[in-house]
């Protein structure tokens, strides 16, 4: 007998078996998984500790910057600029607060026969090829020029270049104003008349290179001098350019017309005259009404001799008109002064000369002295008219080049453009005489015209009440403005001081004030004394073109 407590023993059952039972201590799937996961985690914290700790340390971007300086100096010497010629320094050790890098200072010296803007320009290139920001700096002397080379917003060096300038390169422009000035020319310029022009000539100097043409012109009539001028005047004024007139005392059959491209001469007109005709005796001659005798014409006394054309509206301080003019609004004072009649020279235009810039000079033209006058009288700070004379209701009173009711547009395009180059620099117009020509509506609108395009201002001296100057300036939108009193129209001392007052207290009732003097000798005399009394009066005096509207 099998005892009962052993099993019995046999083959396994064939079906129905049943899976070896689990240890109790296995591990489950679930077990494994959050194994993993937290493997992964912490593998992924390490990775961001390990990153934050890394960006919280300063990126050393000095090698980037050397070579970055490496380049500018591997193209300054392919540009042929000798390694003598380059000093770099050893460097200057700069952070902020993610990176730190060198700041490297660069002294170049550019060879004489190498260009300063080329080798400036071919750095830049090289630079921007490398996504480097370059900077100027400004107020350097001739010769001299800096960069200040960024990366990702980090100065890192600081290039000087020094050498040779580059020179302003004026010859396009200088050529085409030769070219239109001969095509224009050799439309006036008919036979018998003949027109000569050089082959241009390339000129430089110490800041610029420009091309210089030579002109001369053999004048047979009917074509004059006057042609000329007006012919040249008429584009120049329209340009870049300014237009002169040269004498020589020596070839009193000889003028020059000049015209100048910024600071420099590109044109010369040579205009050689036919031999004038015997002069008339005495007894043929008939003087022109009212023009300034040989007599009046002398410097000491050619602007007292001159007539005034307002003996019928001198203005009244008492019972002011409207003001016809800017007025400020933010109540301060200002005044403007016009010294009318300059041109004669003299001790009188010398003491004016030396008083305040801000009056305004009013220049006649065709006087002995009215180019020179200009010209000083604007390299002194003095604002410059133009006194156009205009014809006047007494025939007493002519003046040589005045415009004239009844002239053809051409007629007056052609004095005007004649007066404004006698008076060079003139930024704005205002009326000699002319109590006839204002009154005409029509005579005015053609003379406006004419200044138009020129940005020329217009001042209406307001010689009669009839005067239509200034209203019909401002139907055409020319700036503009009309004078309050004359103060000088009688030559005693204690009249001018007298209305000098009354335009004082004009300028207090009103906020501004234009006043009209002359260039003589008890008017400047006045003037000196006024002055310093307007602006103890809180007033400001001001160039005329301040007041125009």
């Amino acid at each position: 007998m099998t005892p009962p407590d052993e099993p019995v023993k046999g083959p396994a059952p064939q079906t129905g078996e049943l899976p070896a039972p689990v240890p109790a201590n296995a591990p489950s799937w679930i077990s494994i998984l959050i194994g993993v996961w937290a493997v992964v985690v912490a593998a992924g914290l390490c990775v961001i500790l390990t990153a934050l700790f890394l960006r919280s340390r300063p990126v050393d971007l000095s090698e980037v910057m050397r070579n970055h300086m490496h380049e500018v100096e591997s193209v300054l010497l392919s540009n042929h600029v000798p390694r003598d010629n380059i000093a770099v320094g050893t460097g200057e050790a700069r952070s902020d607060e993610s990176s730190e890098w060198v700041y490297l200072e660069c002294r170049v010296v550019v060879p004489p026969e190498l260009s300063l803007g080329g080798i400036e320009r071919v750095v830049r290139k090289s630079m921007a090829q490398r996504d480097v920001t370059v900077l100027d700096e400004t107020g350097l002397p001739l010769g001299t020029a800096v960069l200040t080379l960024e990366d990702g917003g980090r100065e890192f060096a600081r290039v000087t270049l020094t050498g040779r300038p580059d020179k302003k390169n004026l010859h396009e422009a200088t050529r085409r104003i030769a070219e239109e000035s001969g095509t224009l020319l050799a439309q006036v310029v008919q036979a018998p008349s003949t027109l000569t022009v050089s082959p241009p000539e390339a000129r430089e100097n110490d800041t610029t290179e420009w091309t210089f043409t030579a002109m001369e012109i053999q004048v047979v009539p009917p074509l004059s001098a006057e042609t000329i001028e007006t012919t040249l005047a008429s584009i120049m004024l329209h340009k870049d350019t300014a237009l002169s007139r040269i004498t020589d005392p020596t070839q009193p059959l000889a003028l020059a017309y000049s015209v100048a491209y910024g600071e420099v001469e590109c044109v010369l007109v040579t205009v050689r005259q036919p031999e004038p005709e015997p002069a008339p005796s005495e007894d043929d001659m008939i003087p022109m009404p009212g023009a300034p005798t040989a007599e009046g014409a002398d410097e000491e006394s050619g602007s007292e001799a001159l007539p005034l054309d307002s003996e019928h509206l001198n203005g009244d301080a008492r019972k002011p008109a409207p003001p016809l003019h800017k007025r400020p609004t933010d109540g301060s004072m200002q005044m403007a002064i016009i010294v009318d009649d300059g041109g004669y020279g003299g001790s009188i235009t010398e003491e004016l000369l030396s008083l305040d810039p801000a009056l305004t000079l009013s220049i006649l033209p065709h006087a002995p002295h009215s180019t020179e006058t200009a010209r000083r009288a604007q390299e002194l700070g003095f604002e410059v008219m133009l006194h156009m004379p205009m014809e006047n209701s007494s025939e007493q009173n002519a003046y040589p080049g005045q415009l004239v009711t009844g002239m053809t547009p051409e007629e007056i395009q052609r004095l005007t453009s004649e007066a404004l180059v006698d008076v060079p620099g003139a930024v704005g117009i205002n009326n000699h005489t002319g109590s006839k020509f204002t009154s005409d509506a029509s005579s005015m609108r053609t003379f406006l015209e004419n200044i138009k395009p020129l940005n020329l201002f217009f001042v209406d001296s307001r010689t009669i009440s009839t005067s239509t100057a200034y209203t019909v300036a401002q139907e055409m939108e020319i700036q503009s403005a009309a004078r309050d009193l004359f103060l000088d129209h009688e030559s005693d001392k204690a009249y001018i001081r007298e209305r000098f007052q009354q335009l004082i207290e004009l300028c207090k009732t009103q906020g501004s004030a234009i006043g009209i003097c002359h260039f003589r000798r008890n008017s400047v005399a006045v003037l000196q004394e006024m002055l310093p009394r307007i602006k103890e009066e809180g007033i400001t005096l001001v160039h005329v073109s301040e007041l125009v509207e």
